[in-house]
């Protein structure tokens, strides 16, 4: 998955090995920039809808990056390799689901920085796409 910035002047990509963001000037692809992640495996990025991007990675972390510098802003744990993530901008929440029998669900409150995690009965398959505003 793949996200832009506000403008549309820059794409974002998950690389899971070596696990980095790849970005890139639009529309040309050009001037692209590696930004090396803490956790290997990155794959699932999700735009916070806050000039901050999540990368849940392979190696049980959920990695925060700043828009415009790269710079690691937070690294939470997970239960395990991630399956999928989305960001609900109206209650600030990060959601990652942990793929596997019993799948576990990751909540991270944005805004106080608080997490829960939950026991799901089945895995879960969810696929959501939010619009950037970083004013």
């Amino acid at each position: 998955m793949c996200v832009t910035d506000p403008a549309a002047e820059r794409v974002f990509l998950c690389v899971r090995e070596p696990s980095m963001v790849l970005v890139a000037r639009l529309p040309a692809l050009g001037n692209v920039v590696h930004w090396t992640l803490p956790s290997g495996g990155a794959h699932g990025l999700d735009d916070l809808s806050r000039c901050r991007l999540c990368a849940a990675c392979d190696h049980a972390a959920l990695v925060e990056i700043d828009f415009d510098s790269g710079k690691i802003t937070n690294v939470w744990p997970i239960a395990g390799k991630p399956d999928v993530t989305f960001f609900n901008p109206a209650t600030v929440l990060v959601h990652v689901a942990i793929g596997g029998p019993a799948c576990s669900k990751r909540s991270i409150h944005e805004r106080e920085r608080a997490n829960e995690q939950l026991r799901l009965q089945a895995p879960t398959r969810l696929r959501l796409s939010f619009p950037t505003d970083c004013t």
